[in-house]
């Protein structure tokens, strides 16, 4: 009898093991990525008036072991200036945005359950005059895009050329009396997309404050 339970109970042993290792090879050994493409786009704006930034970001993250409700995550994040170039033309600036290497991130590893990843784009356009609320910080508008936390993340920027390649991009400034000077972006001379931004206004000029001011 007791040869018998001592065989039932290390065969139900490694029933037992077979599935722990399975539990924690299905939590490790799937790895999570973050594909960014290269791209190149361009759009004019007015001469020696704006600034133009941009970056990409990546991030990938796994769960923490914790005794906890809620989830913890470690993360790896990876952030990349993105290439601006400007040409100056007879009336306006030609600003070039390039991504010219592929980028790709991953997460893998044993004990990492609850792989994912992400990826996004900011492009910034500033103006190189006038000034928002805070005197240090220029008037802008930012375009960004992102594929959100998943197991295979892909940034798609197809919004984001839509709405700057092969346009031309001004800052439409509008005082109603008060305080403020709204700020409108236009492209192509209409305005499609943005909501307005507003500035502090200077009554001796009736425009923004200059940055710094």
């Amino acid at each position: 009898f007791t040869s018998l339970f001592l065989l039932r109970y290390v065969y139900k042993k490694g029933i037992y093991m077979k599935l722990l290792i399975l539990t924690f090879v299905s939590m490790s050994i799937f790895a999570a990525d973050s594909i960014i493409p290269t791209f190149k786009f361009s759009f004019t704006m007015p001469k020696d008036a704006h600034h133009v930034v941009g970056e990409i970001v990546q991030n990938c993250r796994y769960e923490k072991f914790v005794i906890s409700d809620s989830a913890e995550y470690i993360n790896d994040y990876r952030t990349y200036p993105l290439k601006v170039k400007k040409i100056e033309q007879a009336d306006n600036d030609l600003f070039i945005i390039e991504n010219n290497k592929l980028r790709y991130h991953e997460v893998t590893g044993w004990y990492k359950p609850t792989k994912q990843c992400n990826a996004r784009i900011e492009v910034k356009l500033e103006s190189a005059i006038y000034r928002a609320w805070i005197p240090s910080r220029a008037i802008s508008f930012s375009f960004r895009e992102q594929d959100h936390y998943k197991e295979n993340a892909y940034l798609d920027i197809s919004e984001i050329y839509e709405q700057l390649d092969s346009n031309h991009m001004t800052f439409k400034y509008q005082t109603n009396g008060g305080n403020q000077v709204n700020i409108m972006l236009l492209t192509n001379g209409a305005n499609e997309y943005w909501p307005p931004q507003s500035a502090a206004k200077n009554p001796a000029t009736n425009m923004p404050y200059l940055i710094g001011q």
